[in-house]
This record gives structure tokens, sequence and C-alpha cells, in this order.
């Protein structure tokens, strides 16, 4: 795979915060945007996704809770 950019495109004013660095709810739209791409270009294309009824999901903490203890630790 070549090293090309997967996604490009311009942080406007009102997605930053107090700062000026962009707030995360923009970050977290922006990355989503460039794993479609990435993901499209090895082939995980949502029409290969939904005719292979496979999906993406991306959860850095998918191990199992302690009892009692909050969501997220």
């Amino acid at each position: 795979m070549d090293s090309q950019a997967t996604y490009r495109g311009t942080v406007y004013p009102w997605q930053c915060d107090h700062v000026g660095h962009m707030n995360i709810t923009w970050y977290v739209r922006k990355f989503d945007e460039a794993n479609w791409n990435l993901f499209a270009r090895i082939g995980l294309t949502p029409t290969y996704l939904r005719e292979t009824g496979r999906g993406k999901h991306a959860n850095p903490r998918h191990s199992p809770t302690r009892s009692g203890a909050p969501q997220g630790c």
C-alpha cells in the first residue's frame, strides 16, 4: 500500500475550542471519514461489508468491565 493520505480537509473556526484546538467531536468525525477511505482502499467497502454480513467497529476499551466498575474504566 502506498503512503497517500486517507483524508484531507479543512478545520473551520467553529470546529475549534476556546484555545484554538479542534474539538474532539469534529476530530472523531474526520477520523471516521479517514477510516472509511482507508478501508475502501483495502477492499472493505460498504458494499462488501453489506454483502458479507460484516461490519466495522473500533472500541479501544473492549475488555470486560469489573463488577461494579463504571463503564469505560
